[in-house]
């Protein structure tokens, strides 16, 4: 344990600081409301994903990309929805889509290079790490979908829209889109400034900016592939498999 407690001294010190953060909110902070004590919960377990993949999928995660991580989920899921930073901050939720795209891509790419023994293939190297980091975008866009189903969140954050274009507008019945400016949406009595577009602005959005990040890891890890001299960076967050 000890040994252990040394050889990952900086991620468990960020780890532990993160820890420490959530234990401060938590006694000092109101923030978050009913939603708290599940977020707590969630982000305390899910800082040691990193030593179940390593269990699980029998490789090792390298430090940097740990780091990243538990960066990530605190920046998300205490920083992004407790503090709400989200909402006061315009990029928050962007920066972190891309982020996240970016270094999933490389991740994949690691997978990659573990099942071809280290042997160079860039257009597979490519191809895994886009297709790894949008696999994984999608499935938290369902997670957040399910959250938002099950337990009311709202992570999937709504967009007032002053327009609509549906083919249903078409007095005609044809297949033709109409657009109808919303000059006006009552609500249980109450005028609101436009129309809630329940989260579909902001899942795209999220989709297509966790792409592009994914996109330059891909694009990253693929030049690397090719010339190991370029974005030699990149092989600092590759896993390893594990050695017997």
């Amino acid at each position: 344990m000890t040994a252990w407690l040394k050889k990952h001294l900086f991620l468990n010190i960020v780890r532990l600081a993160c820890i420490a953060a959530m234990a401060a909110l938590l006694v000092f902070s109101r923030s978050g409301g009913e939603k708290r004590p599940l977020y707590f919960i969630v982000t305390f377990v899910f800082l040691f994903l990193p030593e179940l993949v390593s269990l699980v999928l029998k490789v090792d995660p390298p430090d940097a990309l740990s780091v990243v991580y538990v960066l990530m989920l605190f920046f998300a899921n205490i920083l992004g929805e407790l503090i709400e930073l989200y909402l006061s901050v315009s990029l928050w939720d962007a920066a972190l889509h891309l982020v996240a795209g970016f270094f999933l891509a490389l991740t994949g790419c690691s997978f990659v290079e573990i099942l071809s023994e280290n042997r160079s293939k860039p257009l597979l190297s490519f191809l895994f790490a886009l297709t790894f980091s949008v696999f994984i975008g999608l499935l938290w866009e369902f997670f957040e979908y399910f959250m938002d189903c099950v337990f009311r969140y709202d992570m999937q954050k709504d967009t007032l829209i002053s327009r609509v274009s549906s083919i249903l507008l078409d007095p005609n019945g044809t297949n033709t889109s109409v657009t109808e400016e919303i000059k006006s949406v009552v609500i249980n009595g109450n005028a609101w400034p436009g129309y809630i577009d329940i989260g579909l602005h902001d899942t795209m959005s999220d989709m297509l900016i966790a792409t592009a990040g994914g996109l330059i890891g891909a694009i990253c890890c693929h030049i690397n592939a090719r010339d190991p001299r370029r974005f030699r960076f990149v092989r600092s967050f590759f896993m390893k498999k594990k050695q017997k």
